[in-house]
This record gives structure tokens, sequence and C-alpha cells, in this order.
């Protein structure tokens, strides 16, 4: 029995000993030094996240990848790519912003825009945990609003200004709100059942406000997503109160083979406005 128990005792402390730990406050994933076993994480490893970190390519095939609570993991570059077998958030998972300033009418002969996204949120795993209190957040973090009364919001979906403080919301799914006094709309982009962009922000209003669009995440999961905790995609409202409609929402792209989740909230919502501007 006592055998057993030392056995029992010993292959615990292997498997903590084996976890690899990001725990030195800040810091790129490709940080060796960062590390408790002085590697960057290698294929068929637990890791567990207990710092702030910033993702600038895709992991190994991880066995396991757990955000403590506290935490944030920001997605910096399309090629930021999460992949392991569980994936648990307890903490912040979000993305960079995406900073190309086109805006829809930046388009070939086709009317296919020109123009491109640089961060998301890609996870690809077998389960997918979002715990109470864990987030994926990319509030705000799609196109950016324009940033003077001129000047339309950038995306494939960015509002149009009318040049004299009055401006329309970004676009996304759906067209953006109507600007104040003149039918002028953020143009609709993607694809409801499967969307691969990010929102679009508002035109500049008057007072220069503005409302940038919402983020974009996608998860590929062969298993079950339990989300408990929440996915917050929205587009910002305006910030200044006047002729500017909000920011479009963001997109949420999940496959799975089973969903579930408890008080959990999915929110992809597009922004809204403070006087007059969209709708």
């Amino acid at each position: 029995l006592l055998l057993v128990v030392l056995s029992v005792l010993m292959a615990g402390s292997r498997a903590w000993a084996d976890t690899n730990v990001f725990s030195t406050p800040g810091g790129d994933w490709t940080n060796a030094a960062r590390w408790s076993l002085g590697h960057v994480p290698v294929d068929g490893e637990d890791v567990v996240v207990d710092d702030d970190v910033l993702l600038t390519n895709d992991t190994a095939s991880l066995l396991s990848c757990v955000v403590n609570p506290g935490r944030t993991v920001t997605f910096d570059t399309l090629a930021s790519v999460m992949t392991s077998v569980t994936v648990v958030v307890s903490g912040v998972v979000t993305h960079a912003l995406n900073t190309d300033t086109n805006t829809c009418t930046y388009t070939n002969a086709s009317g296919v825009w020109l123009g491109s996204m640089n961060a998301q949120v890609k996870v690809v795993c077998s389960n997918l945990t979002v715990a109470s209190g864990g987030q994926i957040n990319g509030y705000g973090k799609g196109f950016q609003g324009g940033s003077a009364s001129t000047v339309p919001g950038a995306g494939p979906g960015g509002g149009q200004t009318l040049g004299n403080n009055a401006s329309a919301g970004g676009g996304h799914i759906g067209k953006g709100g109507r600007a104040d006094r003149v039918r002028v709309y953020g143009p609709a982009y993607d694809a409801a059942a499967f969307p691969v962009w990010p929102g679009s922000g508002s035109g500049g209003g008057h007072n220069n406000g503005n409302a940038h669009g919402g983020g974009l995440v996608l998860i590929e999961a062969s298993g079950h997503c339990l989300i408990n905790g929440s996915i917050d995609m929205r587009g910002t409202d305006c910030t200044v109160g006047g002729h500017a409609g909000g920011g479009g929402g963001g997109g949420v792209n999940i496959t799975c083979r089973t969903f579930g989740g408890t008080n959990g909230a999915i929110r992809v919502d597009g922004g809204s406005c403070l006087i007059s501007g969209g709708w």
C-alpha cells in the first residue's frame, strides 16, 4: 500500500513539474526565459499562463492551455493561433486592434475591398471552456472610426461621412446606421453563417466623435465548447454626442461537435450613438 501511495505522489509531482508556466511579468510567448521550464512550450506540453503574454505566432500543438484569472493573452497578428487539445480561459483572451485605415470605397472594379485585417483570435482545439468570469474579448478591436468629422470609418463597411459633421455607423453583416439628415450608410459585407471579418468603424462626426468595430474570434473545436463566461465582440458606442453612428458589431465563428454553457453570454452588437446619428 505504501508503494502504491508513493507511486501516485511521484506521478503527481512529475505532472506538476512538466507543466510549463508563463509567470514573468509581460513579454512575448516566444521568449524562452519567461517560461518555468526554460523553453518555449513544445508539442504535447501542459501550459499555464500566469501573467500577461503576447502571442505573435502559432503555438505548438499543446496538450492543455489554461489562462489563469486576471491574466491576458493577446493575439497580435493573423499568424497568432493557439492549438491545444484542451483550452480553459479563466482570464482574458483578446487580440490587437485592426489598424487598416482604408475605407469602404477602396475596392477593385468588381467591388471587392482591397484592404486587410491584421489581428483576430483563433483557437484550434478539441475542447474549449470559457469559465465563469473568463472572457474572449474583442470589444472595439475591429476597424477603427474616422478620426475627424470629414474622415470615413475604416473597413469594408466603414461608415461614410457627409463632411458636415454627419456620418454613418459602421456596417458588418448588416448596413451601418444611417447618417443624420441624409441616407448614407456603412455597407454590409461578410456572411452571417460564417463570419470571417471584424466590424467596421463609424465615420467621424461632430466634435470628432467616432466608434470602432468589434473584433473577430474563430474557434475550431472537434469536441465540446462550454461557455460559462463571455465572448464579447461588440462595436463601441459613439464617443462624443452628435451626428455619428456606432461601430459595426464584430464576428463570432464557432465550429464544434457539441455546445453548452451556464449563464454565459455571446455578444456581437453594433454600437449606438448619443445624439442623432445611426440606427
